[in-house]
């Protein structure tokens, strides 16, 4: 199962960030781990999110930082907002350029 993100959407979701930068900012103590890449937290979530194995199954050989570290991100990404950016990123470009029928739209909660 393919679980990388392609680099348009990386760049998408990257909203103009650094693609090393972390969530928490930066460490201005150098104590305990370094963070763990922003990129291969998002492909740990992408992977959870896809095979539905519980968080703290997520194979350490992935390189995306145990379980808990990529919930914790996706926990603080939700709460600033991010995903939300990320959609109307996402569905900016086509919508300006006509290409999505809004009309068909539906919304389900």
């Amino acid at each position: 199962m393919e679980v990388q993100p392609s680099p348009v959407s990386w760049s998408l979701a990257n909203c103009g960030r650094s693609p090393n930068s972390c969530s928490r900012g930066t460490r201005l103590d150098k104590r305990g781990r370094p963070p763990v890449d922003d990129r291969a937290v998002l492909t740990g979530i992408v992977f959870v999110l896809r095979s539905g194995i519980p968080w703290e199954l997520l194979p350490q050989e992935m390189g995306c930082g145990s379980g808990v570290t990529c919930w914790r991100r996706l926990r603080s990404w939700q709460r600033r907002g991010a995903w939300k950016k990320l959609l109307h990123a996402l569905l900016d470009r086509p919508g300006s350029e006509g290409l999505i029928d809004w009309s068909r739209l539906v919304v389900d909660s």
